[in-house]
């Protein structure tokens, strides 16, 4: 089986992908106790973005407080 395509761009309306490979959303545990993003965040995604990713899909999200999946995972519940 050949994956010729995947190593090829692709254009979503006006963003360009690089190639087709995406990295999931995964829960990391790296945001603070607050939900908040922590450096850890930001290292460990830079890195990711160093590979041949085409798409980096930032971490799990909770959407409200006491939708906790767990103790150190993204909220996105208010602006700060």
């Amino acid at each position: 089986m050949e994956f010729k395509k995947i190593f090829e761009p692709i254009k979503i309306k006006n963003i360009i992908i690089p190639n087709r490979i995406v990295f999931p959303p995964i829960n990391t545990n790296y945001a603070d106790k607050e939900g908040f993003v922590s450096p850890r965040i930001i290292n460990f995604h830079e890195n990711i973005a160093k590979g041949e990713i085409g798409l980096n899909i930032v971490c799990s999200t909770r959407i409200c407080k006491n939708g906790n999946i767990t103790a150190y995972i993204l909220m996105i519940d208010n602006d700060k």
